[in-house]
């Protein structure tokens, strides 16, 4: 699925730049290349915002995690130690 949404959006961003492309001579032009270079810097922002949210989340929700398994374990020594 990543795969397909990369494809999708590379030719998103190529028909945004209007593209031209010849093939005699063979020649590539960009129409707007600076609209699509803003673009690109854009995504690649969000993906950073995204990924570092996303890490952050993970940690915490390992931390709690941690916690809470800490907690039973206590729990389960104290039962054990009344019952002797």
């Amino acid at each position: 699925m990543k795969i397909l949404t990369a494809i999708i959006s590379i030719i998103f961003l190529l028909w945004l730049a209007e593209v031209k492309i010849t093939f005699n001579p063979f020649s590539v032009t960009f129409g707007n290349a600076g609209y699509v270079v803003g673009m690109i810097l854009i995504c690649i922002g969000v993906s950073v915002i995204s990924i570092s949210s996303e890490r952050k989340a993970y940690k915490r929700g390992l931390d709690n995690y941690r916690e809470m398994v800490f907690e039973v374990l206590d729990e389960m020594k104290k039962e054990k130690n009344k019952t002797e």
